[in-house]
């Protein structure tokens, strides 16, 4: 602890320097483990987890305190310490590294886990996360020359963009489609969840699974549809989830309404009216409007600079486009292009709606955005199967 006297012309004051923050973990005497970026203090100890989330811990209850020079090398510690075939360890560490954005380091625990277990749908489903998040985020020359490739000259500075992620709007979703969405966005312990369990899917987990009904039947049923959905493969297809889970609830409730009232007016994003890149449809008071604008609105991404924006950014929400076109251009990082007639959605900073729209983004969606196979520009497969269509009801119970 550095400590700085000052004196005075009738006393002497001890002042304490604000120790910066390093990353590291602190052990408390009653053997709780808290990692994140410390701050040491005379009387306590500040710890803020990667998610922001402060924990004060006074000095007479902490055991130890050990710093890491860098996420590297707090990774390479962590991989030192698991089995050689500790499959769930290296799930754990790679959503470590995730959470830091260190999305090459969370690829290369991912790989190790997948050698040890191919069949790992765990790992494999954040493999695919963690290369997209790096295909999004650019590569330093650094990370070009262990990949093996040196990138190429970015763009100059300024308003230079390059393409977008156009918006596929041939067709709305599907019921099916709707479920499947309704499945990937719903997160544990989320409540007011509907589900129906069709075509003995209970049975079959069971059987798959070894389970008794005795055992099974202590789950509430939305609790059993969420099981198969996780660990049931293609019986998953057979969990209709009912209703709007919280995230899906929210953006319908508050998000989407936002946008479509600045956005997607006629002669700017609107279906009716062009929209240059991205098209959303309006009215979207319907489940099949509202979930492709979903879609739509989550696939966005756009360059500008040498950065690539995601219109939904879960990993980091205040640089979400979504956000950022929302605001005064004074206010954004990235201003909304300018067009003729586009007023911004909020007000400033402390608007509700850009306060909900945060909330939305950093706390209600998964932090990891999930992977939908649905090609908006092709026929659906299945197209007309009666079996796609008892999904997808309008509404929502109870949260």
């Amino acid at each position: 602890m550095v400590r700085r006297w000052v004196a005075g012309a009738a006393a002497v004051f001890l002042l304490a320097t604000v120790v910066l923050a390093k990353p590291g973990s602190v052990t408390t005497k009653d053997g709780q483990v808290i990692e994140g970026d410390i701050a040491e203090h005379d009387e306590k100890v500040d710890i803020t987890s990667a998610k922001g989330i402060k924990t004060t811990i006074l000095r007479d209850g902490v055991e130890s305190i050990d710093y890491f020079a860098s996420d590297d090398e707090e990774f390479q510690k962590r991989l030192a310490k698991l089995d050689a075939k500790d499959v769930q360890g290296r799930i754990d560490l790679a959503r470590w590294a995730m959470d830091r954005k260190q999305y090459k380091l969370a690829r290369d625990v991912l790989e190790m886990a997948l050698d040890i277990d191919p069949n790992n749908a765990d790992a494999d489903a954040l493999l695919k996360t963690a290369r997209r998040q790096m295909q999004l985020k650019p590569a330093t020359r650094r990370e070009s020359a262990e990949n093996g490739s040196e990138p190429a000259p970015g763009p100059a500075p300024g308003p230079q963009t390059a393409p977008a992620t156009r918006s596929a709007t041939a067709r709305l979703v599907t019921p099916e489609e709707i479920n499947e969405i309704r499945q990937k966005e719903w997160r544990k312990g989320d409540r007011g969840v509907i589900v129906r369990l069709e075509n003995d899917v209970k049975r079959q987990y069971m059987n798959a699974n070894a389970l008794t009904p005795a055992e099974f039947n202590k789950l509430a049923a939305a609790e059993q549809g969420y099981e198969i959905i996780l660990h049931g493969g293609k019986l998953a297809r057979d969990v209709k989830v009912v209703n709007d889970p919280p995230a899906l609830f929210q953006y319908r409730r508050l998000v989407q309404k936002s946008v479509l009232s600045g956005c997607a007016v006629a002669g700017c994003h609107a279906t009716a009216g062009g929209g240059g890149d991205l098209t959303l449809f309006n009215p979207a008071d319907k489940d099949a409007p509202a979930y492709t604008n979903f879609l739509i609105l989550n696939r966005y991404a756009k360059t500008y600079g040498d950065t690539r924006y995601q219109m939904v950014d879960r990993t980091e929400p205040k640089q979400s486009l979504l956000v950022q076109f929302g605001l005064p251009r004074k206010l954004a990082d990235v201003g909304h292009p300018e067009v003729q007639g586009w007023r911004p959605i909020f007000k400033n900073l402390s608007d509700p709606h850009y306060v909900e729209a945060m909330d939305w983004l950093g706390s209600s969606l998964a932090p990891m955005a999930p992977e939908y196979k649905i090609d908006l520009t092709r026929e659906p497969p299945g197209h007309g199967d009666d079996r796609t269509s008892h999904s997808g009801e309008e509404g929502r119970g109870a949260p």
